[in-house]
C-alpha cells in the first residue's frame, strides 16, 4: 500500500475532529433554551469580541465571545443568551456562537474520512499491486 493512501484519509479526520472540538468547547448545552437579553459590544483591545448586558437581578455582566461571524464594533447590539439559574454563563446568540455549526461540520469531516479510508482500502484490496515475478 503506497504511503499516500493513509494520508489522504487522515485529512478530513484531522479537520473533523478540530472542528468538533472547537464545538464541543464553546457549546453550552441547553443554551437553545436560554432566554435572550440585548446587550452592546464594547472596546476590548486584544482577545476576542467583548460585550455587555444587563442581567435580570440588575447587574452588568462582561463576557468575551470565542467564536464570531461578524467584527463586534463598539456600541453595536448584540443578543445574549443567558442560564436563568447561573447568570455567569451566557453566550452570544446565533448557530456558529453556540458551536453548533462546528460540531455538525466536525461529524460531517468525520464520516467523510471514514467512507474515504473505506474507498481506499477497497481499492488497495480490488486491485493490489503487481507482486515481482521470483
Amino acid at each position: 500500500m503506497p504511503a499516500t493512501i493513509p494520508f489522504f484519509a487522515a485529512i478530513p479526520l484531522f479537520l473533523g475532529l478540530v472542528f468538533l472540538t472547537i464545538g464541543i468547547v464553546v457549546h453550552k448545552p441547553g443554551s437553545s433554551k436560554w432566554p435572550l437579553a440585548q446587550g452592546v459590544a464594547i472596546p476590548s483591545g486584544f482577545g476576542g469580541p467583548l460585550y455587555e448586558w444587563r442581567s435580570p437581578d440588575g447587574v452588568f455582566r462582561r463576557g468575551r465571545s470565542l467564536v464570531h461571524s461578524f467584527p463586534l464594533f463598539p456600541g453595536k447590539p448584540v443578543t445574549v443568551a443567558f442560564d436563568p439559574d447561573d447568570f455567569s454563563r451566557f453566550r452570544l446568540e446565533g448557530p456558529a456562537r453556540s458551536g453548533l455549526i462546528f460540531i455538525i461540520i466536525g461529524w460531517i469531516l468525520i464520516v467523510l474520512a471514514v467512507l474515504v479510508a473505506a474507498l481506499l482500502l477497497t481499492l488497495v484490496v480490488t486491485f493490489p499491486e503487481a507482486q515481482p515475478a521470483p
